[in-house]
């Protein structure tokens, strides 16, 4: 076993699930102490690929029996807030998947639970870490300033709606639960976009005015 061997919970085995528990077993120094899922559903087969130790229907009772040292939070967007508060409280680290919260008062609740005891969590806002994103936002930097942005939602309500999928609350929320995409992105942009605007600022004060005034006094004198 790795020196610096840790165990780690999943709450939630959905989809998402299957794709982290791909990369999890790339590491040696990682094992997954247990998998839960309310329903039950899709349970024992995660567990029989991927060689996880238990699974729990209760969430809580995983945690209180395997003591893990990190939880991906994979649960369905009602259901985060909740999770994540609870896991923070007992100052498990996590990652967290979007949104932390369909209001503003959830998303605000981790984040003081984190001013307090400074517990570790990372949301999965996995575009910004895309090569392509980044090479595309800084590529368009490059050609001059960003006038707009046009979303073309690839998911939309009414779709959403008919699949009955997802809960009522969901659905009310759905600009939250669904456009944290769109916004994770913009956050990113705006990001790079200020950086880039603050070296123009820097260039226009240490190369572009002083020449302009140099000029304007050649002219004059």
């Amino acid at each position: 076993m790795a020196k610096y061997h840790k165990k780690i919970a999943l709450i939630g085995a959905g989809k998402i699930a299957l794709e982290y528990l791909k990369v999890l077993q790339t590491f040696s120094e990682v094992s997954v102490c247990g998998i839960a899922n309310r329903s039950g559903k899709g349970l024992v087969g995660l567990a029989k690929e991927f060689r996880i130790e238990s699974c729990y229907n209760d969430w809580r009772d995983m945690l209180n029996r395997t003591d893990p040292d990190a939880v991906l939070i994979l649960v369905s967007c009602d259901q985060i807030a909740t999770v994540a508060e609870y896991c923070l409280n007992r100052k498990i680290p996590c990652l967290i998947e979007k949104p932390v919260g369909l209001f503003y008062d959830q998303a605000q609740k981790i984040h003081d639970i984190y001013v307090r005891n400074g517990c570790i969590h990372q949301v999965a806002m996995n575009r910004r870490f895309y090569s392509t994103v980044n090479r595309a936002i800084n590529e368009v930097l490059m050609m001059g300033p960003i006038y707009g942005v046009h979303v073309e939602d690839h998911e939309p309500i009414d779709r959403m709606c008919e699949k009955s999928k997802y809960s009522d609350l969901t659905l009310d929320r759905w600009l939250i639960a669904n456009g944290i995409h769109a916004l994770g992105c913009f956050s990113m942009s705006a990001a790079k976009l200020r950086v880039w605007l603050l070296v123009q600022n820097l260039l226009n004060i240490l190369l572009v005015i002083p020449l302009g005034v140099w000029l304007s006094l050649r002219m004059v004198l």
